[in-house]
């Protein structure tokens, strides 16, 4: 057996078991002593795959013929995928493309996953990494806190299975935000902090804040090593530095899925690239011609158009700069 379900044995018991190749997913060796377990390998793009199938399995042993999502979009992706191929019914407070392909409705109000079993499969991911290793540290984004709690939880049950020889310290790691900043919004509420808070100082770990630039530095840097990466799914990357020395796992948790709002693929790069470096737009035409054969006029007209939609704003110095909606944009893709 493979994927979650080759873990049963250590899982609540569920009759009627969905899988569509969740787990597995690969763990990278980047150096003797860091490892990336990479997550967006799974069938929808994220972890919440590994959720989903316990979940839906687990509501089919119960009778139940539909699910109700919150307004996470990975999460509702991966509850309509599961739900499609288990033949149930999903309601989801968002609405795109790929969620009516499969066959998801809209209801007005999502449904808080806060019971338990929504997030029971997410344990796995603790089992696959220490059947392969024993880390010192595991790296992981602070989210919602479930994926914080369920992985220990993961990591007690290996330990005490003969799986492990040692539980990891937790590094949780959540965005930092501008007072001002409209991408404060895009935080997910934290529905598993006290629980989340609890693994981590059960582990004599920490929860860190890391800023939109080095979000989004981190993901163009695993962008460059083959990892295609949302920037909420590369946020454990921006922590590198905090585990120098020791042998860690950075999770890496959800695939990139472009920005969905009304830019072209050209502004878009634009917007990376103001963001990591403000700058006239003169030098960003040089930068910009690293990626693609652009003229300076084509340039400054992309320039006027994002400034036109508040995506960037131009000081005294003529210097270029990403505004909130700009950051907003480009941290919830």
């Amino acid at each position: 057996m493979k994927g979650i379900w080759k873990y049963e044995d250590l899982l609540p018991p569920v009759e009627r078991r969905i899988s569509l190749g969740e787990g597995d997913t690969p763990l990278f060796q980047l150096s003797s002593e860091i490892f990336l377990k990479d997550e967006s390998r799974n069938p929808t793009g994220s972890f919440e795959d590994r959720a989903s199938a316990f979940a839906i399995s687990w509501l089919l042993d119960r009778g139940e013929t539909k699910v109700i999502c919150d307004e996470d979009l990975d999460r509702c992706l991966s509850l309509a995928t599961y739900a499609a191929k288990a033949g149930m019914e999903c309601l989801t407070p968002i609405m795109n493309l790929s969620l009516s392909l499969l066959g998801a409705k809209y209801t007005k109000r999502g449904e808080i996953l806060k019971e338990r079993f929504y997030h029971i499969g997410e344990m796995t991911i603790a089992f696959e990494i220490a059947e392969r290793i024993d880390p010192e540290v595991i790296v992981l984004p602070m989210g919602s806190g479930s994926n914080v709690s369920m992985i220990w939880e993961g990591f007690k049950i290996a330990l005490d299975s003969g799986m492990s020889e040692r539980l990891p310290k937790i590094i949780a790691v959540k965005p930092k935000f501008p007072k001002d900043s409209i991408a404060r919004e895009l935080i997910q509420k934290p529905i598993f902090k006290k629980s989340a808070l609890k693994a981590i100082k059960e582990s004599n770990g920490k929860l860190i804040s890391v800023s939109e630039e080095e979000i989004l530095r981190a993901q163009r840097s695993l962008a460059k090593m083959g990892f295609l990466l949302s920037p909420s799914g590369a946020i454990a990357y921006s922590a590198l530095s905090e585990v120098k020395g020791r042998k860690a796992v950075l999770l890496l948790t959800g695939s990139f899925r472009g920005v969905a709002l009304e830019v072209s693929g050209t502004k878009e790069i634009i917007l990376h690239l103001l963001l990591e470096t403000p700058s006239h737009g003169y030098a960003l035409w040089k930068r910009l011609r690293e990626y693609k054969p652009i003229s300076v006029q084509a340039v400054y007209q992309h320039l006027r158009e994002l400034e036109s939609k508040m995506l960037v704003e131009r000081d005294d110095e003529g210097i270029y700069r990403v505004t909130s909606k700009g950051k907003m944009l480009l941290v919830k893709s």
